[in-house]
């Protein structure tokens, strides 16, 4: 009875407040861990899409290969923007992703379209410093992505771990057999 006064209820029998389930927090947040920001991932789409019809844009003037690495890279970002729709992400993990979309992938990309035709053949020196800069770009979101997986592997260890402590030793929690 003291109890319940302190927190506000004058009885214990009272109407209890029901706690916010996993899949509330979801709806109200957009993600399991409650990290979403609203529109965040609508507005990280709309750069992907924006790219992509950049690349497009350019493939008369790009070679076959920067447009392959440029899509492949295109469809890692998207991988990792559903990955922390669904699982949520930290504030460094939003930004690198937001940096990645933004400004490391088109902004080379703007100034290689802005170089003479004879400068993005294929076999040119300024098109093999690109796609190498391409594959760093790759590796990165390559890391990135299983960065955002390990995270959620980890909480889900974290978690388990406290349950084990918790209720591993606990006598209540075992039924005497026969």
């Amino acid at each position: 009875m003291v109890f319940g006064r302190l927190f506000g209820r004058d009885r214990d029998d009272a109407a209890r407040p029901s706690a916010v389930s996993g899949s509330d927090l979801a709806a109200m947040t957009g993600t399991a861990s409650g990290l979403a920001q609203p529109g965040a991932a609508a507005a990280e789409a709309t750069d992907l899409d924006r790219l992509v019809a950049m690349i497009d844009g350019g493939s008369g003037r790009l070679p076959t290969l920067v447009i392959s690495r440029l899509l492949q890279i295109v469809d890692e970002l998207r991988d990792a923007v559903a990955l922390i729709e669904s699982q949520g992400a930290s504030t460094e993990q939003r930004v690198l992703l937001e940096q990645l979309v933004g400004d490391h992938v088109p902004e080379p990309l703007r100034r290689y379209l802005t170089l003479p035709a004879a400068d993005r053949r294929d076999d040119s020196r300024p098109t093999g410093l690109f796609v190498d800069q391409l594959g760093l770009v790759h590796e990165t979101v390559l890391d990135f992505v299983n960065q955002i997986r390990l995270g959620a592997i980890e909480e889900l260890s974290t978690h388990g771990r406290f349950l084990r402590s918790k209720f591993e030793d606990d006598p209540a929690l075992r039924l005497e057999g026969p």
